[in-house]
């Protein structure tokens, strides 16, 4: 959006002073909705701090470092990982508050990408900064269990089905599953066995893509619409991005968003949706 000047002094609802020509940028997510069970963004979710929101190993020296929203836009992070070194997600920080932080401490090839030869990894959709899957990465975070609605924004480059989450503690895998396929449909599922729908989500596509479940029904949203609705007596569980079941269906793409609460959002999804959209321009 364009630089809007704001005459004098402005006083904002949260005590912030905005003064002079700012650029306008959507207020922070959870500041106007808070009460998340667990939030992960490269974007800053909470507007009245700067928090870390993720902590990269380059893979030259294994050093880890903190980085804020801004010093991963700004080309703080690409910097400090350096011309020719990759930088891994070591941790992605829950900014909810809660610290349910997704990591993987494993020094290896298991853990997502964010800097790929000295450059940050951009959704080549939305332009924004992204955490990179390539099959066989993940993050794990203490079970969320009771979840009743999730918003993420996420991107399928495979040719194959790949899943952005799951919930892998249970010996049925029960818990929450989103597939995309480039064949066109959309797989989602809650309980053990998958539904499906004709929801058009394509290869190299990035999607805002939610779920509202009340343990009567499941609402499935893509790109703010409901796409599917069916009776589901389990709510959302999940403590894993990027893996469904060691190599079966592991996310090759990215995921840029991933906002858990467990409490039904249903009277602000719209505005959550509209909140994301301003951000990424999705649809």
């Amino acid at each position: 959006m364009s630089p809007t000047t704001i005459p004098g002094n402005l006083l904002l609802k949260n005590g912030m002073v905005i003064t002079g020509t700012q650029r306008y940028q959507p207020a922070a997510l959870l500041d106007q909705f808070p009460g998340a069970a667990a939030a992960y963004s490269l974007r800053n979710l909470v507007g009245t701090s700067n928090p870390a929101v993720v902590r990269v190993r380059r893979d030259n020296d294994d050093a880890e470092a903190d980085f804020t929203a801004t010093q991963v836009s700004d080309g703080t992070l690409a910097a400090w990982v350096g011309a020719g070194n990759n930088g891994f997600v070591r941790t992605w920080y829950d900014q909810s508050g809660n610290g349910i932080d997704a990591a993987n401490t494993n020094s290896n090839t298991t853990q997502p990408k964010v800097v790929t030869n000295g450059t940050l990894e951009l959704d080549s959709n939305t332009s924004k900064p992204a955490v990179l899957f390539s099959g066989a990465q993940y993050l794990d975070f203490s079970r969320q269990a009771n979840i009743e609605q999730l918003f993420s924004v996420a991107r399928n480059n495979a040719s194959a089905v790949t899943t952005v989450s799951r919930d892998a503690t249970t010996t049925d895998l029960r818990g929450f599953f989103l597939r995309l396929n480039p064949n066109g449909w959309n797989m989602q599922q809650i309980g053990p066995f998958p539904v499906t729908g004709q929801n058009l989500l394509q290869q190299n596509q990035t999607y805002s893509l939610g779920i509202l479940a009340n343990g009567t029904n499941a609402v499935y949203y893509t790109n703010g619409a409901a796409s599917s609705t069916f009776a589901e007596t389990d709510k959302i569980s999940a403590n894993q991005l990027g893996r469904y079941h060691l190599t079966d269906y592991n996310l090759v793409g990215n995921i840029s968003e991933y906002i858990l609460y467990s409490s039904d959002q249903s009277a602000n999804r719209a505005a959550i949706e509209a909140n994301i959209n301003a951000h990424y321009n999705i649809f």
